[in-house]
């Protein structure tokens, strides 16, 4: 049998540049990563409908301390079309579509919350929260970056382990 091919190495240090890159991009900005931690999430037994419980599928998640990030926004014109909404109403105007992000954390659990804050006008800044609906790899190359996919989250006051 021959020897399967190995890009291990060049993988780490392909995702160790590309971390760095991030971190040094002039486009990028500060953000609060609150990484879900997968082994809290909570599944509820299906068939449950009670008043004052969860749904039956909703699901309770924990997150770890936050720590400083770095993120660059990356154009997807594609998801421009797909409009958020919120309770069935439109959205609040903070946002009107997902938003793609690269992110120099080396691993971002999806579930997880990323947190900035972008001026409005010259005096008003806004808090953005974002919830990481999935991450999807940037070519086959391990390493090669992921490509977070996120969208709006305001319920952040009753997440568990958040400020």
């Amino acid at each position: 049998m021959t020897q399967p091919r190995d890009y291990r190495e060049t993988g780490q240090a392909l995702a160790a540049n590309i971390q760095a890159m991030i971190e040094n991009h002039p486009d990028s900005f500060e953000c609060d990563l609150y990484e879900a931690i997968p082994s809290q999430v909570e599944t509820v037994a299906p068939g449950v409908d009670v008043v004052g419980t969860l749904e039956s599928e909703e699901r309770s998640i924990s997150y770890k301390t936050p720590v400083e990030i770095r993120a660059i926004l990356v154009p997807a014109p594609e998801l421009a079309l797909l409009g958020v909404t919120v309770d069935g109403a439109e959205a609040d105007g903070y946002m009107d579509a997902p938003v793609v992000l690269r992110l120099s954390a080396p691993k971002v659990p999806e579930q997880s919350i990323i947190k900035y804050f972008e001026y409005i006008d010259d005096d008003e800044v806004k808090e953005v929260l974002l919830y990481v609906q999935s991450s999807v790899a940037i070519g086959k190359a391990p390493g090669a970056g992921l490509l977070h996919y996120c969208l709006p989250y305001q319920a952040f006051d009753d997440v568990t382990g958040a400020p």
